[in-house]
């Protein structure tokens, strides 16, 4: 009589979500069928995984959710402003000088980067879907509503589906069973019929 929680998005979510969404086109590309035959072995890369997700209306795939369930609107929106100062249109890179409340932010969303010279790098990958996710070519504002959450801030900077790779965290506390104690039982343990 336990609630069950909510899976976050997978890989096989994401198949099923294409599976059924190509059902209306005529014609497939071989490779798609190999991302819902196989969504672990073959992953689309994310020019890709960006292409499928607005061709057929799918959300973006797992591989490039970061935990943005985590962040509130206004981290996100502040983590957007300054990758949209930091974003260069020719180099189609991200480069942010390092600031301990960004890197805070970083870290609450898991977000892979490194930090080299004072200065914060991402994947090339990356890059291309922070570009694309948070929409760094249009330098205007996204406009936050009061009901909005990190979600459809999203898909109003980007008008793709992004979905919680984690709604929920489960911790476990081990024991050490080096140093537990011998267990001696009395009576019987067993019954042989």
């Amino acid at each position: 009589n336990h609630i069950l929680l909510p899976s976050g998005y997978v890989e096989e979510w994401w198949a099923l979500e294409l599976e059924k969404s190509i059902k209306s086109f005529d014609k497939i590309d071989e490779k798609v069928e190999d991302f819902i035959k196989n969504p672990f072995e073959n992953v689309p890369i994310a020019e890709e995984a960006v292409h499928l997700s607005r061709k057929f209306d799918i959300p973006l795939h797992p591989s490039y959710l970061d935990f943005w369930g985590n962040l509130t609107v206004e981290e996100l929106d502040l983590l957007r402003n300054v990758f949209a100062k930091n974003f260069s249109v020719t180099e189609q890179e991200i480069v942010l000088d390092y600031e301990e409340p960004i890197k805070k932010i970083l870290e609450k969303a898991f977000i892979l980067h490194k930090i080299k010279d004072n200065k914060i790098f991402f994947s090339r990958k990356m890059n291309f879907i922070y570009k694309t996710i948070f929409n760094l070519e249009d330098k205007n504002p996204i406009k936050i509503e009061k009901g909005d959450n990190v979600f459809t801030y999203l898909y109003k900077a980007s008008l793709l589906k992004i979905k919680n790779k984690a709604p929920y965290f489960m911790g476990s506390r081990m024991g050490r069973p080096e140093k537990s104690q011998r267990k001696s039982m009395k009576g019987v343990h067993g019954l042989f019929p």
